[in-house]
C-alpha cells in the first residue's frame, strides 16, 4: 500500500482524559459528571454513586480481567456512540495487576521477558483502541510515589499515575486530583484548563467548549503497533516477503513475467496488497490462462502452458 500524503485537514475527535490522585480525591465523581457515561467498575466504586441524588444516570460493567475490559470495548465499538457518549475505567490498575498475577512465572511475582513483552504488547493495543473509540475516554488510575536517583539512594521526587509510560503519552489531558476535589492540570494537549494549570473543581464544565470544537472533520482510525507489524510482514514491498512470494511460485513453474502479469504491474515493489491478495490474484491468473485455448500444430486447440 503506498503511503497517501495528503493536507492536513481536522479531524472529529473526543476526548481522552487521565485522571489519577489519592483515594477520595473525587476521581469517579468527577468522571461520572461526563455525557452518557459507561462505567467500567473494576472495585466496586460506583455503589456510592448509583441512583444517589444529584448523580446523573449511568451505565455499568463490573469486570476485572483484560479479557472482559476487551469485550466492553467490542460493544462500545458496536454501539458507536449510539447509547454512550463517554466510556470510563476505573481504575485501569486493577486490569494491570490481574494480567501481571495471571502471567506470573510459576505462581509467583516474577515475570520473564516474555511475559513482560505479552504484557505491554496486550496494553499497547488496548490503549490504541480506547484512543480510537467514538466515545470520550477517562481513565483513572491510582497514585503511586515517584522516585529519582540520588547516588546510592533512590529519592522520593512526587507523584505519578500508577500507569505505564504509554497510557500516559497517548492520553489528550492528565489530571491530579487533590484531596479538596481540585486539580493539577500536567498535560493538556492542544487546550488549556484552569489557571496556572490549576482546576479548582473538575467536572464535564471544563471540558466542554473544548469537546465542541473537535466535533467537525474526518473521523481517524488508529492503528496500534501489533497491526503494524502484521501488515509490514505481510507487504510484498518487503524485500524478504516479496523473495518467498518470487519463490514460491517459480517452483510452481511460473516466470517473473506472469507473476507481474497476475498482479497487473510492472515491478513487484509497486503492489499495494498484501502476500494473500497477491496469492489469490496468481491463482486466478492460472486458471484463467489454463481454460485459455491456444493453437495446435495439428490446427486443433490445446490449453495454453504458462511458465514456459
Amino acid at each position: 500500500m503506498m503511503v497517501k500524503i495528503e493536507l492536513a485537514t481536522p479531524v472529529a475527535k473526543k476526548l481522552k482524559v487521565l485522571i489519577y490522585g489519592p483515594s477520595g480525591s473525587g476521581k469517579t465523581l468527577a468522571a461520572l459528571t461526563f455525557p452518557r457515561p459507561l462505567l467500567i467498575d473494576a472495585e466496586s466504586g460506583s455503589d456510592l454513586y448509583a441512583g444517589r441524588p444529584g448523580i446523573p444516570q449511568f451505565h455499568r460493567a463490573r469486570c476485572k480481567t483484560l479479557t472482559d475490559l476487551e469485550d466492553v470495548i467490542r460493544q462500545v465499538e458496536a454501539d458507536n456512540g449510539k447509547t454512550w457518549d463517554t466510556l470510563i475505567i476505573d481504575p485501569l490498575t486493577v486490569f494491570y495487576d490481574v494480567e501481571k498475577t495471571t502471567l506470573s512465572v510459576n505462581n509467583t511475582k516474577d515475570l520473564g521477558y516474555r511475559e513482560w513483552a505479552k504484557i505491554n504488547n496486550r496494553m499497547g493495543s488496548l490503549y490504541t483502541r480506547l484512543t480510537g473509540l467514538n466515545v470520550h475516554v477517562v481513565v483513572i488510575a491510582r497514585e503511586a510515589t515517584e522516585y529519582a536517583s540520588e547516588g546510592k539512594d533512590l529519592k522520593k521526587v512526587g507523584q505519578k499515575p500508577d500507569a505505564d509510560r504509554d497510557l500516559v503519552y497517548m492520553m489528550d489531558f492528565r489530571l491530579r486530583m487533590q484531596p479538596d476535589f481540585s486539580a493539577i492540570v500536567e498535560k493538556s494537549r492542544g487546550a488549556t484548563l484552569g489557571k496556572s494549570d490549576h482546576l479548582p473543581r473538575v467536572d464535564w464544565s471544563v471540558f466542554e467548549v473544548i469537546a465542541a470544537a473537535f466535533t467537525d472533520g474526518q473521523r481517524q482510525d488508529y492503528e496500534d503497533d501489533e497491526q503494524a507489524a502484521t501488515r509490514q510482514a505481510n507487504d510484498l514491498r518487503n524485500r524478504e516477503v516479496a523473495e518467498q512470494f518470487v519463490a514460491h511460485w517459480r517452483g510452481q513453474g511460473l516466470t517473473n513475467t506472469d507473476l507481474l502479469s497476475a498482479l497487473n504491474v510492472k515491478r513487484l515493489s509497486e503492489y499495494e496488497g498484501g502476500r494473500a491478495l497477491a496469492d489469490t490474484q496468481v491463482q486466478t491468473y492460472i486458471a484463467q490462462m489454463t481454460s485459455k485455448p491456444a493453437p495446435a500444430k495439428n490446427g486443433a486447440t490445446e490449453p495454453e502452458a504458462i511458465g514456459k
